[in-house]
């Protein structure tokens, strides 16, 4: 019995690596991955470790804007002016595991006049 779960084994571990067949390679999710924002909003990133029974710290650096932790599973960015700003995760026992997010912060676009036209005799006032 023992030489048939043997040569069972033996031979599934065979077709395995004879087939190409690789494991999935670790890797690192940041999620989103994008955003759009306007002046003083902010997002929350979240890190995920994938395809590894590694357990590791996720280190958070950003090219501008305020970052709400260094370190974490998460972290809020908070933009400042206008611009493109880039949030990067990395694990911190495998700094070669990185993802990056991109975030566009754009001016507010206001569209039309605060003001409401009155209407007096079929002439519309504060229209233009």
């Amino acid at each position: 019995r023992f030489n048939k779960i043997f040569y069972l084994v033996s031979w599934f571990f065979t077709l395995y690596f004879l087939s190409g067949c690789t494991p999935p390679q670790p890797s690192l999710r940041v999620s989103p991955s994008s955003a759009v924002l306007t002046p003083n909003e902010s997002v929350t990133l979240t890190a995920a470790l994938v395809n590894t029974s590694l357990e590791s710290d996720i280190a958070w650096t950003s090219t501008g804007g305020t970052l709400s932790a260094t370190t974490g599973e998460s972290v809020t960015f908070r933009s400042e002016g206008k611009g493109t700003y880039r949030v990067t995760a990395a694990a911190v026992s495998d700094p070669t595991l990185t993802r990056t997010a991109t975030i566009t912060v754009a001016q507010a676009v206001s569209i039309g006049s605060s003001e409401t036209p009155s209407v007096n005799n079929g002439n519309v006032a504060g229209a233009s």
